[in-house]
């Protein structure tokens, strides 16, 4: 299968943007902005069935993971043997994940585990990188986003070219800034360290499960970073897909409490985000401009608070200048 042939950022984005089969949302994982648009996203293209960057092991627990009476912060786990370790994906309120299950409950929209099998493991296959040789434009496409959004990492590009513009913006909007960040996320990866052979074999599987609902309307709400191999037509994706080694024991799976502290990147946690209790709080206003601005007030003041109570001064001042 050839990949399409790269072109601009533009190019990419409107190949990525206009996909039906599938239909891609692209999202970070506890990301407020995307959890808040998905619902009309989905709702406006009304898939057939959905299908989640989630292993088919853990397929078992979605209905409990949306029952109204699951409260999150909860996580699927999953102890794939004595020397498999543990496998974890925590869930919040504002994971888009939840919000995408939550929705086709409501819509009663089949949910399918697309991600590779816990089981499985990808034989040995080569990192593919792009030719450097390759014409195409945007090299620094990036290195070009960090700088003009001041940001230090791709973590707070995220939250400069996501989160932050999302308050007030169109559900679609949204989509189209994770799709156009996956992308340069995964050029500038494939022109440096290369693709991984697990991600090649991630993204060999999901196609595979794609193609088993041709004909079918089908949305698809994984990392952004791996949509562009989702294509009919994959961008950046030229190794074919590594062979499987013969799957190992089946892992013990389970839905289990989780703490809203945990959830932060800075925990350990490498797939979390920043201020766990702030995304609750923008998740909660919805998109509505005024009412992040009212709970940015509120965080404002208790942080003041808690600075007072550690011996230091914090005052009203100090809050508005914060505001």
């Amino acid at each position: 299968m050839a990949s399409i042939a790269l072109s601009g950022a533009a190019q990419a984005l409107e190949a990525l943007a206009a996909s039906e089969a599938p239909f891609l949302c692209g999202v970070r994982h506890h990301s407020p902005a995307c959890a808040s648009a998905l619902p009309a996203l989905l709702e406006a293209f009304r898939p057939e069935v959905l299908l989640l960057e989630l292993p088919p092991e853990l397929e078992p627990w979605l209905e409990w993971l949306s029952h109204p009476e699951t409260l999150p912060p909860v996580a699927l786990a999953a102890a794939t043997g004595d020397e498999g370790g543990l496998a974890f994906y925590p869930f919040a309120e504002f994971s888009p994940e939840l919000a995408a299950l939550r929705w086709s409950r409501a819509a009663g929209v089949p949910v399918e585990a697309c991600d590779l099998p816990l089981r499985a493991e990808p034989q040995a296959c080569p990192t593919w990188r792009l030719d450097p040789e390759a014409e195409a434009p945007e090299r620094g496409l990036l290195e070009t986003l960090l700088r003009s959004s001041e940001a230090s990492d791709f973590e707070e590009l995220w939250d400069r070219r996501v989160e932050a513009p999302a308050p007030g913006a169109e559900p679609e909007s949204i989509r189209r800034a994770g799709l156009l960040l996956g992308w340069a996320l995964r050029l500038d990866q494939a022109r440096g360290e290369g693709i991984g052979s697990r991600d090649l074999a991630r993204e060999a599987w999901m196609r595979a499960r794609i193609a088993r609902h041709a004909g079918r309307r089908v949305a698809a709400v994984v990392g952004a970073f791996h949509t562009p191999a989702l294509l009919s037509e994959p961008l950046l994706w030229g190794a074919p897909p590594p062979a499987l080694a013969e799957a190992k024991p089946a892992p013990v799976t389970s839905l289990i409490p989780y703490a809203t502290d945990l959830l932060d990147s800075r925990s350990g946690y490498p797939a979390g985000i920043r201020d766990p209790l702030w995304q609750q709080a923008v998740f909660e206003a919805q998109g509505d401009p005024r009412a992040v601005s009212d709970a940015l007030g509120a965080a404002l003041v208790a942080i003041c608070a808690h600075v007072r109570a550690s011996g230091h001064p914090a005052g009203v001042p100090d809050a508005r200048e914060a505001l």
